[in-house]
């Protein structure tokens, strides 16, 4: 796989394709989604939940032959790459442990807004197979396009502290740190105890 050989989207074109951007982003965010955000075991559960959650527009895609192997999700005035429904943890857990779950996952969605003029990203996973292919400055830079057509004046994320690879390609990027937050044990069960929040001015 080269980069000439990607395809950079918003759409996508079957259930397939929302199934493998499913996996990709599992794949990526394995420790927050089953230690953190929603206690799921096995793979398939947390799988099946961003399946039924996952508000496709709400995304960048990249794809190779028509598979995704990159996904970039997005967050801004009010909507956000996924939401999980109050039936989807029924479903998945019962009353009971859907219901302490979906309190649990309320509880972390107020912890991370954008400002009212900027996009945030909700997380860019790439496949182990399309990492190193520059696959994750593509997605970042249709999301700067996107919140550029969007009317939006900046992009906005975190990064959690044991990923500094991806807080050095941020810097080169354009951002800046806005604030550090240590989080200890909190969020140790999601893989990480702290976060820099950044943020890139687009010029418009």
């Amino acid at each position: 796989m080269t980069t000439s050989q990607l395809e950079i989207t918003q759409h996508l074109a079957s259930r397939e394709q929302l199934a493998q951007a499913a996996a990709v982003y599992y794949e990526g965010f394995v420790h927050k989604l089953d230690g953190l955000e929603f206690n799921s075991r096995p793979p398939e559960q947390a799988i099946r939940i961003l399946i039924a959650s996952i508000q496709p527009e709400m995304a960048c895609y990249a794809l190779s032959d028509g598979r995704v192997v990159g996904v970039a999700g997005m967050q801004y005035r009010g909507r956000r790459f996924y939401v999980v429904p109050w039936r989807v943890w029924r479903a998945e857990f019962g009353m009971v442990g859907g219901l302490w779950r979906w309190l649990w996952f309320r509880l972390g969605q107020k912890f991370v807004h954008p400002a009212a003029d900027a996009l945030r990203v909700d997380g860019i996973a790439v496949s182990a197979a399309a990492r190193g292919l520059g696959v994750g400055t593509q997605l970042m830079a249709a999301l700067d396009a996107h919140a550029r057509a969007a009317g939006l004046r900046a992009v906005e994320l975190e990064v959690v502290d044991t990923n500094p690879d991806a807080r050095r390609l941020y810097e080169r990027l354009g951002f800046v740190v806005l604030r550090e937050a240590h989080y200890g044990r909190l969020t140790a069960g999601g893989g990480f105890t702290g976060a820099t929040y950044m943020r890139k001015e687009l010029g418009i």
